[in-house]
């Protein structure tokens, strides 16, 4: 987390796949909370580096659609506004806006129902940077406001963390 914090998404990509094999032998994995955590880490990873590395973009689009994909087969409340947010950043990888925007719509009602406000307002945030005018204006300054009501002094970097993948 605090590689992607810093953005520094080549060591939390490193990091995540070099230690992936010792927790999938832990059998931590055989927990659905841990489980669903690591996907949406490795995934998360994946769609920075992405974003950072072009040459390696579609490998790494790959790797973030199949975690994305394993985390909907979970199918829980946590699970599935992951795998949107993580779909979405896929598209936005791709160029995509329109069917990023759509994701990102569909998450952000995932994260609501399931009363997790930050990855909410992260989502929210992108909505708007992908929409744009006024009304992505609004959007951001909303999820903004929230993230800084919660003691986060660097919205964007937050935002950036939680939901890789889109244009800065």
């Amino acid at each position: 987390q605090i590689d992607l914090y810093l953005g520094d998404a080549e060591a939390a990509h490193r990091n995540i796949v070099a230690t992936w094999p010792a927790l999938d032998r832990s059998m931590l994995l055989l927990v659905q909370l841990t489980r669903i955590e690591a996907l949406q880490l490795r995934a998360r990873a994946a769609l920075m580096l992405a974003r950072q590395q072009p040459a390696r973009r579609q490998a790494l689009r790959r790797e973030a659609a199949r975690d994305a994909a394993a985390l909907a087969r979970q199918g829980t409340a946590l699970a599935l506004p992951w795998a949107a947010l993580l779909r979405a950043g896929v598209a936005a990888l791709a160029g995509d806006d329109a069917g990023a925007l759509r994701l990102l719509a569909e998450a952000a009602r995932g994260f609501d129902a399931a009363d997790m406000a930050l990855y909410a307002a992260a989502t929210r945030r992108r909505q708007g940077q992908l929409l744009g005018g006024d009304a992505g204006a609004a959007l951001c300054a909303a999820a903004d406001a929230f993230m800084t009501g919660q003691g986060i002094v660097d919205p964007a970097r937050m935002g950036a963390m939680l939901a890789p993948g889109f244009p800065v």
